[in-house]
């Protein structure tokens, strides 16, 4: 009894712990929108409806609005908070435990509607950068295209089978017993199966970096033109603040979502997964940031250098199109 007492103690602690994390990271994703939003009103909202603005909105809320519905059920308790021992009676808990069909939905949307989709989300705007930056190639938008279809199937596959024996495990907390959130005893995923997810996803983020750096350095190798679109664009021969933001932010993102997703791979396979409730919403959040100010900062530049111009482009005239030193002074993002 007493060691069965020890063990629920242990994983309740470990349960505040995470959803600490969790908060945090909601905190953070919240703290970022309300302290750029008079930047994202100027650039985004005042803008043309567009397919960046479409993405810029995806990725900016539907993480937040995702993350706040997966606190409310993780941060929920729905029983009182007092023990009952004739519950701990036998040597587990399981045996007392019965299905319950709200948890099994949330199971799914938790699984098949979160990282996943919003990987898929962050992509389509790292694509439709790549594809800018190449001038609207079609054949690197079917390259990048095939690329992210690729992970997403990878992903989703592995995410079904971990959705699903979530699913057939989920099971009400014993009346009584202080644990929120729904829970399940679902065994992890084979460990091939979880690398082949995180490492795809790996691959697919080096790609559109080195896509990046490939056309920078082609950039970079033609100063006369670079200095020929900082003139058109700020009446300075010097390289236009637009191309040093496009690779700066395509940098310094590319390794906080590396990083992020090696934590979180970590995690993953640590302890059969013991630790994903703790990294897991830093990941959403990571995302968000990445692709939302790869869209924000892009557009602000390019507003700044219209306006240096002293053309009569505005901030709505610029879009996630033709991103390069040949076809001033419309740059889009």
């Amino acid at each position: 009894m007493a060691s069965l007492l020890q063990e629920l103690y242990t994983e309740m602690k470990f349960l505040q712990r995470a959803n600490y994390s969790f908060v945090s990271a909601v905190t953070v994703a919240a703290l970022d929108i309300v302290s750029n939003f008079p930047e994202e009103v100027q650039h985004i909202w005042r803008a043309k409806w567009s397919l960046p603005k479409v993405l810029y909105i995806l990725v900016r809320y539907y993480g937040l609005a995702y993350l706040i519905f997966q606190g409310y059920v993780n941060l929920s308790f729905n029983v009182p908070l007092n023990v009952h021992v004739g519950v701990l009676s036998d040597t587990t808990l399981t045996p007392s435990l019965t299905s319950n069909n709200s948890c099994k939905g949330y199971f799914w949307f938790w699984i098949l509607f979160g990282d996943i989709m919003f990987t898929a989300f962050v992509n389509a705007v790292f694509t439709v950068r790549t594809y800018a930056l190449y001038g609207k190639n079609k054949k690197v938008l079917a390259f990048f295209i095939l690329l992210c279809s690729v992970e997403y199937g990878v992903e989703f596959y592995t995410s079904f089978e971990t959705a699903s024996g979530a699913v057939r495990t989920a099971f009400d907390v014993p009346p009584g017993v202080p644990l929120p959130g729904c829970l399940t005893t679902a065994s992890p995923i084979k460990l091939n199966m979880t690398l082949l997810s995180w490492v795809t996803n790996l691959v697919i983020n080096s790609a559109f970096f080195v896509a990046s750096l490939v056309k920078f350095i082609h950039w970079s190798r033609d100063n006369a033109e670079l200095r020929r679109i900082g003139t058109v664009l700020t009446g300075r021969g010097r390289q236009p603040a637009l191309i040093t933001i496009v690779m700066r932010d395509g940098t310094v993102y590319y390794f906080l979502t590396v990083l992020v997703v090696i934590i979180n791979m970590c995690a993953t396979i640590t302890q059969g997964g013991r630790w994903y409730p703790f990294t897991s919403s830093w990941l959403i959040v990571a995302y968000s940031f990445a692709g939302s100010h790869i869209i924000l900062n892009l557009r602000g530049s390019a507003n700044k250098d219209v306006v240096q111009s002293g053309s009569e482009s505005s901030v709505s005239d610029i879009s996630l199109g033709v991103l390069r030193p040949v076809r001033p002074p419309r740059y889009s993002v």
